[in-house]
């Protein structure tokens, strides 16, 4: 089969007088409420993919500072598309990845080449983000993974891991790695997460380089309580000895207890005795 290039595809295209006013079909062609109807209505006629090109597909991978690779419906493999030589714009249905490197405005560069972002899923490394952009691309995510991702408001302050979470009432996976420079979690994190309805019934919770700041008595509170989330917790920034103290009180608890009614968690911080290490996490995987 021979697609046609641009000039090709377009010079069949006649004018069209449709039933209802030109402001009308108009209207309709610039707000297709989804994929399905905007399929339907550029495969009945050419008018509406003029009058607004979209690209449909499954995934988007950022690349590089000029490069995105799509991944097409039932299209097998990826297409590496340079963004600059894109005149239409991107609809994603499934899955947005993004890990650039050095580059930490790449993935809000990218924004502006996007229509609208139904992705199931967001998997970003190592990016600057506002809250708006990030609600952009995740608004529909069941699954998130934020690693060293800092979250700005418009006036440069940065959105706690708390109001992530609450903005996002779908989402049922959270993996989030905290950035030392630009921490997320703070005192009143795990106090204000516990509060937030769909926190209490995600499926996984994975929360990688943990402060010292984490409330780890809101948590023992959760974590006797969770029935329901598997939580993995890693601490990767230098902890005080008192912390260190009563993280190893939570830890022996679990492992003290003969019936779990809860849904022990995985922990971990530099340091920690093996044996201990070994025995929780044996605990963790065998419930």
């Amino acid at each position: 089969m021979v697609f046609p290039n641009r000039g090709q595809f377009y010079s069949t295209y006649r004018h069209q007088n449709f039933a209802f006013q030109g402001s009308i079909m108009y209207y309709i062609a610039k707000n297709p409420k989804s994929v399905k109807l905007y399929q339907k209505l550029v495969q009945s006629c050419k008018y509406f993919f003029r009058m607004n090109p979209i690209l449909i597909n499954e995934y988007i991978c950022v690349l590089n500072y000029k490069s995105i690779g799509l991944k097409a419906v039932k299209e097998d493999g990826w297409k590496i598309l340079d963004i600059n030589n894109i005149s239409s714009k991107c609809w994603i249905t499934k899955g947005c990845y993004g890990f650039t490197g050095n580059n930490h405005h790449l993935v809000s560069s990218l924004i502006p080449k996007l229509y609208k972002c139904d992705a199931k899923r967001l998997d970003l490394g190592d990016q600057i983000i506002t809250f708006d952009e990030l609600m952009f691309l995740a608004s529909n995510a069941e699954e998130i993974d934020l690693d060293g991702v800092v979250v700005k408001y418009e006036d440069g302050s940065l959105v706690p891991l708390e109001k992530v979470v609450e903005a996002l009432p779908k989402i049922k996976t959270i993996r989030y790695s905290c950035t030392p420079s630009s921490p997320s979690v703070t005192g009143k994190t795990f106090k204000e997460l516990m509060k937030i309805p769909h926190f209490m019934t995600l499926d996984y919770l994975k929360l990688w380089n943990v402060p010292e700041e984490f409330d780890l008595e809101s948590f023992h509170i959760y974590m006797k309580k969770n029935e329901r989330t598997e939580v993995k917790l890693k601490f990767g920034f230098p902890l005080s000895d008192e912390y260190i103290i009563r993280l190893y009180s939570i830890i022996d608890d679990i492992i003290a207890t003969q019936n779990h009614d809860y849904k022990p968690p995985w922990i971990k911080f530099d340091g920690m005795d093996a044996e201990t290490f070994d025995q929780l996490e044996s605990i963790f995987y065998e419930l």
